[in-house]
């Protein structure tokens, strides 16, 4: 069956008058940011100028308008779905040929009332951006025969009194048995390293699981987690969490886990990564643990790090952290939980536990905090942590892995 969306560009935009028929690429540059922002770097662009200008970004037309900036920047609809032809006066028609998420996505908005119907188009792109299609891709991640119950999941999604995460990383304390000279997390700089205090980061989960109604991934993280001694309550409690379809461990293979780990390692949601470093790990024994103790892991291949650079600020203008904010995945699918409160990502958690950012973007739990603002939080347009890190520059760099401190 064919389906169809309109959208109407706004006007006085009549860009499209007298072309009855243009492919994709033409289309997107006659009418780049004008009537459609056909990409994240098209987006980005048009959103830095117009936070440049002081002007809030164009309005969409309503719920049509929204499923055609859906369909065309391919957040959700397979791009093999999309016909690069278009046909019409001063319309844009959009055609595709198969049951798929943008459709369901139709629906469930027609049904269930779309609380991005008519409102800021940079929200409903956000939406999809950050919120939408992270979720859908972590969950196919974790689901080897597809995502069931495509449409009930997509309901969830769009339904405006929910809050659903796809990833949560939980921060047990700063404990490494590595000094990598390119951690990420900038672990090497704590000084002392210590577990986080046992009262605040139960009293952080217990937070964010009142308010959240389904999270894909929770990942449990220091340092080195098998080094904390919060784990065992930690993880007893994200596994007793039925909203968490998995809950992961990544460890650098150098400590083994204790006795009093392994029923709870065994259970079925529960997933050990183990990060092979060469000879500086010991994959081959903790494979052989985890394999005696019938717990479930996978192992990450050894693989270039992409490197984020110094802590200082770069001092990008706002139109550059707004195109590395979209560039950069972790922005979408590394939300992090540390001492209480949310950041991006565990990187710029760091940075502002170490005092090297002046400004406060986290987000404080507590029995006042709302769906609402979690939401809010991770549909932001730009962090100021990307003005101090380099991976979502446009031609990051690589280096090899965990390179150690002298």
């Amino acid at each position: 069956m064919w389906i169809m969306a309109w959208i109407h560009a706004p006007p006085p935009v009549d860009v499209l008058a007298d072309k009855p028929r243009m492919g994709l690429s033409a289309l997107r540059e006659e009418i780049y940011d004008k009537v459609v922002l056909a990409d994240a770097e098209c987006y980005a662009e048009h959103l830095g100028k117009c936070l440049d200008a002081g002007v809030s970004p164009w309005r969409i037309l309503g719920l049509r308008q929204y499923i055609m900036d859906l369909a065309l920047r391919g957040r959700i609809l397979p791009r093999e779905g999309i016909l690069d032809e278009f046909s019409g006066g001063g319309d844009v028609q959009l055609k595709w040929t198969e049951y798929d998420e943008a459709k369901l996505a139709k629906k469930v908005c027609h049904y269930e009332g779309c609380m991005y119907d008519g409102v800021e188009s940079d929200k409903s792109f956000l939406f999809q951006r950050r919120y939408v299609k992270p979720y859908l891709d972590i969950l196919r991640g974790i689901s080897p025969r597809g995502i069931e119950n495509h449409e009930q999941v997509l309901r969830q999604l769009y339904a405006p009194n929910r809050l659903d995460v796809c990833r949560l990383v939980v921060v047990l304390g700063t404990k490494c048995s590595l000094r990598c000279r390119a951690c990420n997390n900038l672990m090497p700089l704590f000084r002392p390293q210590t577990d986080m205090k046992k009262d605040v980061l139960m009293e952080s989960l217990h937070n964010f699981f009142a308010l959240a109604d389904s999270v894909v991934r929770c990942e449990l993280i220091g340092g080195e987690p098998f080094l904390s001694e919060n784990l065992h309550e930690a993880l007893a409690f994200v596994v007793a969490q039925p909203q968490i379809r998995q809950v992961e461990l990544t460890t650098n293979a150098t400590v083994l886990p204790r006795a009093d780990l392994v029923p709870l390692l065994q259970q079925d949601k529960v997933l050990v990564r183990v990060s092979d470093y060469g000879k500086l790990g010991k994959k081959e024994m903790m494979m052989a643990f985890l394999q005696k103790h019938n717990i479930r892991y996978e192992v990450l291949g050894i693989s270039d790090w992409w490197d984020s650079g110094g802590t200082w600020a770069r001092n990008m203008p706002l139109r550059e952290l707004v195109r590395g904010y979209f560039r950069c995945s972790p922005g979408y699918n590394c939300t992090t939980l540390y001492e209480g409160k949310l950041y991006e990502c565990a990187r710029s958690a760091s940075l502002h536990a170490l005092g090297m950012m002046s400004a406060e973007e986290a987000l404080l739990l507590n029995g006042d905090t709302t769906k609402g603002d979690v939401r809010d939080f991770l549909l932001r347009h730009y962090s100021l942590a990307c003005d101090h890190c380099d991976i979502a520059l446009e031609k990051p760099k690589k280096i090899p892995p965990a390179v150690q401190l002298k």
